[in-house]
């Protein structure tokens, strides 16, 4: 179980509802969403093995290897909220990395909008940061002051999902969507940072489900997953 030690990431697991508002504290609802946590943070938690958090314990010792963990398609909408559970570290993003057109099948440079974070803290999953109006590719009839439009929201997510299938094979693939979905939380504003964490999940034949969280000033904003199938261009 030394893959359990790990000491990078400052989230702690636990099922003491009382702790819910302190910060880095998850609240694990159950096993299953306890084997995601582990998987995705690659075993670097801490857990909370109090009289309280009493499952933590149990459940950490019914899992011998954390690398054996399986992840299905059909656990999406679980993971989902697991991953939404992750609240990112604002004082990790000053290492970013400046993603180029050709991963993103851009021809302007100016109409990218996230960078990548390099963090230490994330384990699987991925992290960006951008501008949520940077960009010359969208042209809107209507501008609201007080808060982002969904159709700017929804590229920065995107633009994100394929970095992030990107990263794991090569800029000559494409990733081609099949399903999305998005569930708007809070209002982001026009002026400050979003930041959006990823996590992939392969399946079979190509399959793959990118699963994004989107955050603004501690908040939570938007959650959704792109489903679709990644093959090399001919």
């Amino acid at each position: 179980m030394s893959n359990f030690d790990g000491k990078v990431n400052q989230v702690i697991l636990s099922t003491d509802k009382d702790r819910k508002f302190e910060k880095n504290v998850v609240i694990v609802s159950d096993k299953k969403e306890f084997e995601i946590l582990l998987y995705m943070l690659e075993g670097n938690v801490y857990f909370d093995e109090s009289s309280k958090s009493a499952e933590i314990k149990r459940w950490k010792q019914e899992i011998s290897d954390i690398n054996k963990i399986k992840l299905s398609f059909l656990d999406k909408s679980k993971i989902l909220l697991a991953l939404g559970k992750i609240y990112p570290e604002e004082n990790d993003l000053n290492k970013r990395e400046t993603l180029s057109i050709e991963d993103l099948h851009k021809t302007n440079q100016e109409d990218i909008m996230v960078s990548k974070v390099l963090s230490e803290q994330t384990g699987k999953i991925s992290k960006y940061v951008g501008s949520p109006t940077h960009t010359q590719e969208i042209v809107l009839d209507h501008i609201n002051s007080e808060h982002v439009e969904a159709i700017l929201l929804t590229e920065m997510c995107r633009q994100a999902a394929i970095a992030t299938v990107v990263s794991e094979f090569t800029n000559d693939s494409q990733f081609y969507i099949s399903e999305e979905f998005k569930k708007y939380e809070h209002l982001v504003q026009r002026d400050k940072e979003v930041i959006i964490q990823t996590f992939l999940v392969h399946g079979k034949g190509g399959m793959i489900i990118c699963l994004f969280s989107l955050f603004q000033n501690d908040s939570r904003c938007v959650l959704g997953y792109f489903l679709g199938i990644q093959r090399k261009e001919r």
